[in-house]
């Protein structure tokens, strides 16, 4: 999910180019999602094995929004599997208040907690490019991914 048509869009084709994924039958699909709607103003996307979260933690509110989302995400579906991905490092207590809002929900549910944290790793020799560059570029970056659910 995104809120802009292009980044979709480039998922997509990605998505097509991948000959794994078509080789497995695995259905991947997108959708537009504003992490600042509430659940009432546009809920989740059903069914919503995985979901991904890569490099949105741009300042303290969005990472907010993002913990209400993945928490909702989990209280529709509590084998969902989800992915946060962080590059920039620009929300130093975003982990804490993620297990705040997901020990919520397994209280509410009566489910078990398991507590997340960063997984901190080195990306050697990472090709990409981003907002006004025009070309790829090669460098080794420091990564943090976490998993909810695995």
């Amino acid at each position: 999910t995104d809120i802009h048509p292009a980044t979709l869009q480039q998922l997509e084709y990605g998505v097509v180019q991948e000959q794994r994924i078509a080789a497995s039958g695995t259905l991947v699909q997108t959708q537009f999602l504003d992490f600042s709607a509430s659940k009432e103003e546009q809920p989740l996307p059903t069914p919503c094995d995985v979901l991904v979260v890569a490099d949105c933690l741009y300042n303290e509110q969005l990472a907010s929004q993002v913990c209400r989302r993945c928490a909702e995400a989990l209280e529709r579906n509590s084998n969902i599997r989800i992915l946060v991905t962080d590059s920039q490092r620009l929300v130093p207590g975003f982990v804490d208040e993620l297990n705040e809002n997901l020990r919520a929900v397994a209280d509410s549910s009566g489910h078990s907690f398991q507590m997340v944290k960063w997984n901190e790793e080195t990306m050697k020799q990472f090709a990409g490019s981003g907002v006004l560059i025009d070309e790829d570029q090669t460098y080794d970056i420091q990564v943090r991914t976490l998993w909810i659910g695995l």
